[in-house]
Formats: structure tokens, C-alpha cells, sequence
């Protein structure tokens, strides 16, 4: 392969990561308030909010028992002040999810979250959490929801 050629390959590489990155819009990433261990990750483009992401929530059971687990939920619509809200419901109905938030000060977000499974005759629920995020660079807001690591569950 002549010089050229690895030249042009190696720009046309380049251009096509920068295109994928801007197509990504502004992505937000935070943590819990009330339960720091928590983290959160959004993409917001134009009018709305998509792949909102959860991970590490604390689920408390009616059993006694707890654990922690992640999750993404769908898409929620962007109003004109800044605020988005969604409920999200599995095809069987045993697993709900609660988003509500706001865009503050133009790179920051704050909101809240409630998460709930149940499991045969056992009800788990995160409770109300609240939580904030700040815009990221592109390149680590990227990385950050492409990572592959957040189980996706069938909202």
C-alpha cells in the first residue's frame, strides 16, 4: 500500500471517529446524593434525554435481603425549562423505573430516581434517590456509555 493511501485511510479513520462523537450530543455523568456509591449517565440530543443509565443502585427487599444493580432505561422528552420525566414498565410488569430531572445552569443536571423489582412474592425498591451529574468532555462521555458494562433490560 503506497504512502497516499495509508495517508487518506488514516484521515478518513479520523473523520469518522470526530462524526460519531458530535453525533453523540452533550453526555452527562454524576453520581447519587443520598447514595454516593451510585452512578448515573445520560446523552441529552436536542429535545431529549436518551440512554439514561443507572449503575450500582441499592435495591432494599421485603425479605430483608439487599443488593445493588444497574440498569438503562428509555428515551424521555426534553421540555422547554429544562426538565424530563419517565415512567418505563417491562413487558411482564414486575420491574419499574421512575426518572425525573432538570438541566440546571446549562452543564449541570439534579434529579431523582426510583427503581423497583419484584421477584415471586418478594417486592425490592431503591426508594427515592436523588442525583447529580455535570456535562463531561465528548471523549470520556463517550467512552463512558459505550463502555458495554450496564445491563440493558427490556423496558
Amino acid at each position: 500500500m503506497t504512502r497516499r493511501a495509508l495517508t487518506c485511510t488514516g484521515l478518513a479513520t479520523v473523520l469518522l471517529l470526530a462524526v460519531a462523537t458530535v453525533a453523540l450530543g452533550a453526555t452527562y455523568a454524576g453520581h447519587g446524593t443520598t447514595d454516593t456509591k451510585v452512578r448515573v449517565a445520560f446523552e441529552k440530543e436536542r429535545r431529549a434525554i436518551k440512554r439514561f443509565t443507572i449503575e450500582r443502585a441499592r435495591f432494599f427487599c421485603t425479605d430483608g435481603d439487599r443488593f445493588r444493580a444497574d440498569t438503562r432505561v428509555g428515551r424521555m422528552r426534553l421540555n422547554d425549562r429544562g426538565r424530563f420525566r419517565g415512567r418505563f414498565t417491562n413487558a411482564d410488569g414486575d420491574q419499574q423505573a421512575q426518572v425525573r430531572g432538570r438541566l440546571v445552569a446549562g452543564r449541570r443536571a439534579r434529579g431523582t430516581f426510583r427503581l423497583s423489582v419484584t421477584f415471586d412474592d418478594v417486592g425490592c425498591t431503591t426508594r427515592g434517590v436523588d442525583w447529580r451529574a455535570r456535562m463531561q468532555p465528548r471523549r470520556a462521555g463517550a467512552s463512558l456509555l459505550q463502555s458495554g458494562h450496564y445491563e440493558r433490560l427490556a423496558w
